[in-house]
């Protein structure tokens, strides 16, 4: 009885350690594992700071994850980096003037609209990144180049450029209107101004004319501010464009009941004249003399070269009306061409 007993105590005393055995080696493995995903992990990183080497597939897995490609567009960027030979396509695309180089290259070289439609995409979404995505908040941090529009005391906006960024100030173009005469408020008077940075990030800021000074072009200096507002991250870049343009009421109706009736649009017969302020992908900006309020559909025309005139139904997102009692439509696209997209896309991104 003595033997039993201690034999069957020495028995229960290893089934004891057991769950704890096996707690420990599940343990470990999930530590060797973690060392491993670190060493994997830094091993990339290390890889991705280096700008000379091949794109990998990895990279490619990589870059459609952080920026959410679709698999027709990792495919394309597959393509595009195999084709182009294009060293670590992680650091490539970091650069703005490289990766414009590049696919304005490929887009004066293809003539398929499908093919140039998913570059843009891409393009968007590379700009879109925000690992790009820099917030300024004082005017000294202003590009040289950049594009700013000033707002007048009818609220209208006008271009000008930065020439230089100065400890004084900024040195800017004298802004001018439709007609091309120059905008002089007087010195010292408080301006407005609105400007998009390259990562779609809009600000305003309100400064003082400090003086103006003729060199080759009119010049007008403005002061320094801290106090930039930001105004809305766009989903797609935008460039003031104002060509004459005609439009006309649409007349909408549905095809069908169920969850996605087909609706189709038709533009009216009666047609008014019109001008363009801005364009993008997805929409424009239009100023009218007439009393239109959001929320009707419309159709417009206009050029984006001499080749062709341009079609599009929209919808009126937004109107607002100036103190010269011009109406200003903010127009988000809702049936364009693929072509029309493209060519609003190769102006937004100047691969003219």
């Amino acid at each position: 009885m003595i033997l039993l007993d201690m034999g069957f105590t020495r028995n229960y005393s290893l089934v004891i350690y057991i769950p704890l055995l096996i707690a420990g080696g599940i343990a470990l493995a999930f530590f060797l594992i973690n060392i491993i995903i670190r060493i994997f992990q830094n091993n990339f990183h290390k890889k991705i700071n280096d700008p000379n080497r091949p794109t990998t597939a990895q990279d490619i897995n990589y870059i459609t994850e952080i920026l959410h490609l679709t698999n027709e567009e990792k495919n394309f960027l597959q393509e595009l980096c195999k084709g182009n030979k294009c060293p670590n396509f992680i650091m490539f695309m970091r650069n703005q003037s490289k990766i414009d180089a590049l696919f304005k290259t490929i887009i004066h070289t293809t003539a398929d609209e499908r093919k140039k439609a998913i570059l843009y995409s891409i393009r968007t979404k590379i700009e879109q990144d925000p690992q790009n995505t820099v917030f300024i908040t004082s005017t000294k941090n202003i590009l040289e180049g950049q594009l700013l529009m000033y707002s007048d005391e009818n609220l209208d906006h006008h271009p000008s450029t930065v020439l230089k960024n100065t400890k004084e100030g900024l040195i800017v173009q004298v802004p001018k209107n439709i007609y091309g005469d120059e905008i002089k408020p007087k010195p010292l008077s408080k301006i407005n101004f609105s400007f998009e940075t390259k990562n779609l990030i809009a600000y305003t800021f309100q400064t003082r004319i400090v003086r103006y000074q003729n060199t080759r072009e009119n010049e007008m200096v403005i002061s320094h501010t801290n106090n930039l507002e930001l105004l809305v991250r766009r989903n797609q870049k935008r460039v003031p464009y104002k060509p004459q343009c005609v439009f006309s009421a649409v007349k909408v109706s549905s095809g069908g009941l169920g969850k996605n009736p087909k609706i189709s649009y038709e533009a009216l017969p009666k047609k008014y004249e019109g001008t363009l302020m801005d364009i993008s992908a997805n929409g424009c900006s239009l100023q009218t003399n007439m009393p239109i309020s959001k929320g009707q559909y419309i159709y417009i025309e206009f050029r984006m070269d001499a080749n062709a005139i341009e079609k599009a139904f929209g919808k009126i997102v937004n109107a607002t009306t100036t103190q010269t009692k011009l109406t200003i439509l903010h127009i988000e696209f809702v049936k364009i061409s693929l072509e029309t997209r493209n060519k609003i896309y190769k102006k937004v991104y100047d691969y003219v």
